[in-house]
């Protein structure tokens, strides 16, 4: 169980490097335009969001879940809303970036509009 424990710390240790070598590298960039530079910020911004997702729906409810055995406390019914959390998990990941793209929130609006005055328009 320590096992699972270090995997998940050093995984986030390394995504916690890597985003602030990027975030480092990006601020710093003076030789690509304005509009690619909002466009890095942007992606940068999803992709933490992606990462923050996970770490909330999926790894903190499995270590405390596995931990708390471990270390012989009283889980009560907080496994039962883990697994809740867990199963949202993909329906969220999804929902931050249409949330955070506008290209994407866009997109979602204009099929969603068209289908429901599609479904209003009377058929021949």
């Amino acid at each position: 169980m320590i096992g699972v424990d270090i995997v998940m710390v050093v995984s986030f240790s390394v995504a916690i490097a890597l985003g602030a070598r990027t975030f480092y590298h990006i601020r710093r960039a003076d030789t690509i335009s304005t509009q690619f530079h909002i466009l890095q910020w942007k992606l940068f911004v999803a992709v933490c969001a992606q990462t923050f997702v996970p770490l909330v729906f999926v790894y903190i409810p499995y270590a405390v879940v596995i931990n708390a055995a471990f270390f012989g406390l009283p889980v009560l019914s907080v496994d039962d809303a883990f697994m809740v959390l867990t199963s949202c998990f993909p329906a969220w990941d999804a929902v931050v970036i249409i949330l955070l793209m506008a290209d994407y929130r866009t997109a979602l609006i204009v099929e969603e509009y068209q289908t429901f005055t599609e479904a209003k328009r009377p058929r021949k």
